[in-house]
């Protein structure tokens, strides 16, 4: 925790001394007051003007000057453009992102933040285009482009199963429920939890049941039925939520005759 606050000691430094830094905040756990040990330090810079690509160039010395400490490890994760994540051997993280100009403001981003330094009124910029975006509603999941993909995999996992790929059941349901199941919620799948109400707590408990507690050929075919009923559900709650027609797919009642009989064979 102690580390997290002297990396955030070294930023504010760094930032304020290099003039290619129009502006920089930081947000997540240490704006929060939710620091742990473990974690890191969210950082988004903005550069002046044509000032990106050399602050880019010099990520990795930035990362070793605020860490501390020697980077043993690090990325930029894909699909996120002049984002940098480093890492010692003590796991200290560094999340840098860096804009140029203003801050990009993406779907999902949210605060609260602290800007750190602010040079040319980023600040009153930043906080329009959070306003702006707050007024869009959210994208709609696209449940009925999914639904053949979903039952399709469901049943594979099945057919799996009747191989005896225990493993490779277990781990495909782990992930038909990160990917197809949680968009489906009423609620943003990152943020489950994060609120400690009634209403998230039912969510968990909901979850945690369609988990496989083991990998028992009987158990898998539980917890895949399971899943098949609660994405059933889901799509029906989805349909009332947001008024559109339920999603359907031809190969919904075949799931459910072939769940039907893996079960009782399983059992």
């Amino acid at each position: 925790m102690d580390q997290t606050l002297q990396i955030l000691h070294r930023a504010r430094a760094w930032v304020a001394e290099d003039l290619r830094v129009r502006a920089a905040l930081i947000l997540g756990s240490v704006v929060k007051g939710t620091v742990t040990p473990l974690s890191d330090l969210d950082l988004l810079v903005v550069a002046e003007p044509g000032e990106r690509d050399a602050l880019w160039a010099d990520r990795e010395m930035v990362s070793r000057r605020l860490l501390g400490a020697p980077v043993v490890a690090a990325a930029a994760p894909y699909g996120l453009p002049n984002r940098w994540q480093a890492r010692t051997a003590d796991l200290d993280l560094l999340d840098l992102t860096i804009d140029e100009g203003a801050v990009r403001v993406w779907y999902g981003f949210e605060g609260p933040v602290e800007f750190l330094i602010d040079r040319a009124g980023v600040r009153a910029e930043f906080e329009q285009a959070m306003a702006d975006q707050q007024a869009v509603p959210a994208p709609p999941y696209d449940a009925a482009g999914a639904c053949d993909a979903t039952w399709s995999e469901i049943a594979k996992l099945a057919a799996l199963l009747l191989h005896h790929r225990t493993l490779t059941v277990r781990t495909g349901l782990n992930a038909l429920i990160t990917s197809r199941l949680l968009p489906l919620l009423d609620r943003a799948p990152y943020r489950i939890g994060t609120v400690h109400d009634q209403h998230d707590q039912e969510l968990i408990t909901r979850l945690d049941r369609l988990f496989p507690s083991s990998g028992h050929r009987s158990e898998l075919g539980r917890a895949l039925r399971a899943v098949a009923g609660e994405y059933a559900r889901l799509l029906s709650d989805w349909a009332d939520r947001t008024g559109r027609p339920r999603p359907a797919s031809g190969l919904e009642p075949g799931v459910f005759r072939a769940l039907e009989r893996l079960i009782t064979r399983s059992a």
